[in-house]
């Protein structure tokens, strides 16, 4: 496998504007453009090579602006902008009262490229093949793989000081397809085979904390929610050992919550401190079999 990388960094653009005519807070950063090229035509499977990064031909953007004031301030970084591994993160706030962040992190977890089933659909909830099916040549071409997106950000208010309050959420969702498998029979006898199933996850999360926070006491109660949700519920298979259809089941939904609450109390008698904690944690999941 040959592998080139041609006009990393093309472009180095510096910038600094002031945003608003009456303000002192000012821009200053960089935007990187360049473009990639990688040979990778005499790999059996590229998909090692691309498990985790975006190593297509194409292009490549990226910036990374700061902006600052007297009472405002901002961060702004992305890399890899419209390719399957890019990332965004967006911080600011004002100085002594509030803080933010907003971001989007994505990847492509490749498994193969170009492999081969016997079933059709493979990757769906519902894959059918008549067996046995003996000649590979005639089998399906198949790519395994999933897209995997965290979509979130928080917000932190810290003007009444030492009194905070604060409230993050996140959405991760992955797309695609991944090896699993399945019995054939009753026995470990029977075998096992391996099953392209579908992936059509989404998870979100919530919390929101708030409290109190001094150099001797510190106080905070927080709610904290997480729900997942899983598109398909089962996978339809044409078993080579009953040579009927059989069916296996995949992750089920389930919501999970958490109500906490801390104290910590220092510099008590003897140098001592007391620490309190209290949880109370549910997990729901309903599922037919």
């Amino acid at each position: 496998m040959k592998q080139k990388l041609i006009a990393v960094l093309i472009a180095n653009l510096f910038i600094a504007a002031p945003v608003f005519a009456q303000s002192d807070f000012s821009l200053n950063g960089s935007v990187s453009v360049g473009a990639i090229n990688v040979g990778d035509k005499d790999a059996p499977d590229a998909s090692k090579l691309n498990e985790f990064r975006d190593l297509s031909n194409g292009g490549l953007l990226g910036f990374d602006i700061a902006g600052r004031g007297s009472r405002y301030w901002m961060d702004l970084f992305g890399e890899n902008i419209g390719r399957d591994d890019h990332f965004v993160n967006l911080r600011g706030g004002m100085y002594d009262v509030f803080k933010y962040r907003l971001y989007t992190d994505q990847l492509k977890h490749n498994f193969l490229f170009g492999g081969r089933t016997p079933y059709a659909n493979a990757g769906s909830a519902s894959i059918m093949a008549t067996l046995p099916s003996l000649n590979p040549a005639l089998w399906n071409t198949i790519d395994i793989g999933y897209k995997r997106r965290d979509d979130g950000g928080f917000f932190e208010f810290q003007g009444a000081s030492p009194w905070y309050f604060r409230v993050d959420g996140n959405q991760v969702t992955q797309s695609g397809n991944k090896v699993g498998a399945s019995s054939q029979g009753m026995s470990p006898g029977n075998g096992q085979i391996d099953i392209a199933f579908p992936t059509e996850y989404t998870t979100r999360n919530a919390t929101v904390e708030g409290g109190y926070s001094s150099k001797t006491m510190q106080f905070a109660v927080s709610w904290m929610t997480s729900k997942f949700e899983n598109d398909n519920k089962f996978v339809d298979w044409n078993n080579g050992f009953y040579l009927g259809q059989d069916r296996t089941y995949l992750e089920a939904d389930n919501k999970y919550s958490r109500l906490a609450a801390n104290a910590t109390i220092r510099k008590l008698p003897f140098n001592s401190t007391l620490a309190l904690r209290f949880t109370d944690d549910e997990l729901k999941s309903n599922t037919n079999l």
